[in-house]
């Protein structure tokens, strides 16, 4: 089995979840990019949104042999990282907004649980190509509508990620400019 199509097709399932929880709880329901107690919490989403964006580009390219394989994988790890620190910093980034809602809670677990199991995946069934010439071989057992889909969520994640920084920058810009004029 190829380690490319198992890991995307994990990661478009777990997706329509992420972009729930980005765009209804994040920005829509919370408005986290505005608040200063959320700062790293909204850095870390945003930092996860671009990963997985590249995560999704990178495979619906193709095979990836050696160092194309390791630099997949280091993103996998820096994204497991990531959501670490993310859901660290979720109790006080959340506190005076009565927590973190339990079905937020779960959209999380579920999320982190597949991203994970696309991890594990792309690492052990593509381990054969880890020590190969580095390459982007043609991926010959990757249907084309797959690598089309990938290459569109890579994308949407990160431009849907771009707007969500643009808005953070400015609700950021704001409050230091209020604070200079406080």
């Amino acid at each position: 089995m190829n380690a490319n199509v198992v890991a995307l097709s994990v990661l478009l399932i777990a997706s329509p979840l992420g972009a729930f929880d980005s765009f209804y709880y994040h920005t829509l329901k919370f408005r986290l990019y505005e608040r200063p107690e959320s700062r790293f919490e909204e850095v870390t989403h945003l930092v996860r949104s671009v990963v997985i964006g590249v995560v999704a580009l990178v495979l619906s390219r193709g095979e990836l042999h050696g160092n194309w394989y390791w630099f997949a994988s280091a993103l996998f790890l820096f994204d497991f990282v990531n959501n670490v620190l993310d859901t660290i910093s979720e109790e006080s980034s959340r506190k005076s907004l009565g927590g973190l809602p339990l079905l937020e809670q779960v959209i999380h677990i579920i999320g982190a649980t597949m991203t994970g199991g696309a991890a594990a995946a792309f690492i052990v069934l593509g381990w054969p190509l880890a020590h190969l010439e580095t390459e982007i071989a043609a991926a010959t057992q990757m249907p084309s509508w797959l690598a089309s889909l990938a290459t569109g969520l890579g994308g949407a994640v990160i431009v849907s990620a771009t707007i969500e920084a643009g808005l953070f920058v400015r609700a950021w810009r704001r409050s230091v400019v209020q604070n200079a004029v406080a």
